[in-house]
């Protein structure tokens, strides 16, 4: 069950311009700094670096080509003659307040002894991670993190962070290529928003669906001189889906009167073949109400 949000009335045009005016392509202040005092809006405490090594792990399991970018590193900001101290993922994890997320899935995981508990764990930490982004980019005041609350790339680079580890999880008797599959999706689905999709009934409710979508264009760009390290567009964001963020959830009244109840999710702009992403798109069910009740849940 996802945590219950807040409303909050918005001109939804008026909040998607501004936030389109807004390219989310600062970058962090430094690779690890937080707040401080500030908590991690998921998981451990911010900062917390993502196991290499776990036990219940085979990285000899291939990652898809989003998954092989977290390597990745830009120039260090000071000297740029030498590659940053940190991953570029790992920097904007962290700058968006989520450093934690992804040692605490994996510690998790490895406790699970079933697939169905671990797809359980998937569901319930993507719609956590969901919830912390939304909560992140809606706040008024201070954020977890040294990046914008405007920022869509944290719960980009953490979600894809976390579907390595579920990608690489190797419990005892092994998983199917189907069974690996549905395990990552479920947690996809659910990091994306798509199992939040929550529309209330009534003939004077104006129900809203806002799709946003991935970064993308990450490779190449302009390269520094340090050895090994990647081209600037690995920096891009997305407005989108940073818009998507900002209006999940949130209502406001028509000129004619009405509650308008906006619901948002993101989509991938990679294809199948390249991400080993399936259709992502809530089906028919989540469109529209039962009687008395909205249908939250996508198959």
């Amino acid at each position: 069950m996802s945590t219950p949000r807040t409303a909050v009335r918005v001109r939804a045009g008026a909040a998607a311009l501004a936030l389109c005016a807004t390219t989310a392509l600062a970058a962090p202040a430094s690779a690890g700094a937080l707040s401080d005092g500030a908590p991690a809006a998921v998981g451990d405490p911010a900062g917390t670096a993502p196991p290499s090594g776990s036990g219940c792990l085979d990285q000899s399991i291939p990652l898809s080509v989003e998954e092989r970018r977290l390597p990745a590193r830009l120039p260090d900001a000071a000297d740029p003659t030498v590659p940053a101290d940190k991953t570029y993922a790992r920097t904007v994890i962290e700058g968006g307040g989520f450093g934690g997320f992804t040692a605490a899935l994996t510690a998790a995981l490895c406790r699970a002894r079933t697939l169905d508990g671990a797809t359980a764990l998937a569901e319930r930490k993507g719609e956590a991670l969901w919830d912390a982004a939304v909560r992140r980019a809606q706040a008024d005041g201070d954020v977890p993190g040294d990046l914008p609350a405007s920022d869509d790339r944290p719960l980009y680079w953490t979600r894809v962070e976390a579907m390595s580890v579920l990608r690489q999880w190797a419990p005892d008797g092994g998983l199917t290529d189907a069974e690996r599959a549905g395990l990552i999706d479920t947690f996809d689905k659910a990091a994306r928003g798509m199992f939040d999709i929550d529309l209330p009934p009534g003939d004077d409710v104006l129900r809203v669906i806002v799709s946003g979508f991935d970064v993308y264009t990450l490779d190449g760009g302009v390269t520094g001189p340090a050895p090994g390290t990647v081209g600037n567009n690995i920096r891009h964001g997305n407005p989108s889906g940073a818009t998507a963020l900002s209006l999940d959830g949130t209502t406001y009244r028509t000129d004619d009167g009405k509650l308008a109840h906006v619901e948002a999710y993101t989509l991938p702009v990679a294809t199948p073949s390249s991400s080993g992403a399936t259709s992502r798109t809530p089906s028919a069910r989540s469109w529209s109400p039962a009687p008395g009740r909205s249908t939250r849940r996508s198959p």
